[in-house]
């Protein structure tokens, strides 16, 4: 697993790409994006990008019912 960095005023901020939540959730890519576009998981849309930072991945998954998800 590769962590992609960005780099801010004397921070560095851990991102999830979409691949590794299909990975964790064991869903696909349709349903991964639909919860990103839904809000479901928090992101940030910057154009047609969706950017997730680990720490707000992890507290969601931690918090969220993980494991309750259901195919739609």
């Amino acid at each position: 697993m590769t962590e992609q960095q960005l780099v801010g005023v004397g921070c560095a901020i851990s991102r999830v790409s979409v691949a590794e939540i299909c990975a964790d959730l064991g869903t696909g890519r349709v349903k991964a994006y639909r919860m990103l576009d839904e809000q479901i998981i928090p992101n940030v849309v910057v154009g047609r990008s969706r950017i997730v930072t680990r720490q707000a991945y992890e507290a969601w998954k931690a918090t969220c019912g993980f494991g309750l998800l259901r195919a739609t």
